[in-house]
């Protein structure tokens, strides 16, 4: 029996995008039943070639620069019987996670802030090390340490911490020294995360209303 010779073979690869401080990874898809070599090459941007030879024989390799990849397999007389390549780019997408690293809550009332990180393609909230929630923001309830691990759409993920403080008093702070047509000395009041509304009326020495307002959901330290 003559088994048919094979002079070809599919080649298929794949990768994402080179994440900030993460490499890529460009995966093989072939017939490994006929392939006895497998060879890698990286193309850089200006066209300049360099064999991979740590990768060699490796059906998915990291990729760290941008540029093109290119692999070739070879059967067992040597012979090349399959070549592809592709181009692997850096993610351009520079939005990262917005928390602040503290925030309030009141276990006794069951205040607690709302996180709203930014958009992005999945969350993952962990307290203590345990997942909690896979939502766009959070409600924090619970005292402790959070963890924050996103990914944006070109797979790339990003983690941020931050903590929470029992926080149950009413305190506000407000300026005594204003004077008129000065930015440098406005009147301002500053509140804590367990004020949730706040209202200012300003007379004159007659007991006449001047100014009048009302904030609601004002927001901490602002």
């Amino acid at each position: 029996t003559v088994r048919a010779p094979v002079f070809e073979v599919p080649v298929t690869l794949t990768a994402g995008f080179i994440c900030p401080g993460q490499a890529a990874t460009v995966t093989l898809e072939t017939d490994f039943d006929e392939v006895e070599r497998i060879e890698w090459i990286y193309i850089d941007p200006n066209n300049n070639q360099m064999f991979l030879t740590q990768f060699e024989n490796e059906r998915a390799i990291a990729a760290d620069l941008e540029g093109t990849y290119e692999v070739a397999v070879f059967n067992r007389a040597g012979c090349e019987i399959g070549r592809n390549m592709l181009l692997v780019l850096e993610s351009q997408d520079d939005a990262r996670p917005e928390v602040l690293p503290a925030y309030s809550i009141c276990t006794e009332s069951g205040y607690g802030e709302i996180v709203r990180p930014g958009t992005f393609v999945s969350y993952e909230w962990y307290r203590d090390g345990d997942l909690v929630s896979t939502d766009a923001e959070y409600n924090l309830r619970s005292a402790g340490n959070y963890t924050l691990i996103v990914t944006n759409a070109d797979g790339c993920s990003f983690e941020a911490e931050f903590s929470t403080f029992e926080d149950c008093t009413f305190q506000f702070v407000a300026t005594n020294a204003m004077e008129l047509r000065n930015p440098n000395k406005q009147f301002e009041v500053y509140v804590n995360d367990a004020v949730e509304q706040a209202e200012i009326w300003i007379h004159n020495r007659n007991g006449q209303l001047v100014y009048y307002c009302q904030g609601q959901n004002v927001q901490s330290r602002v």
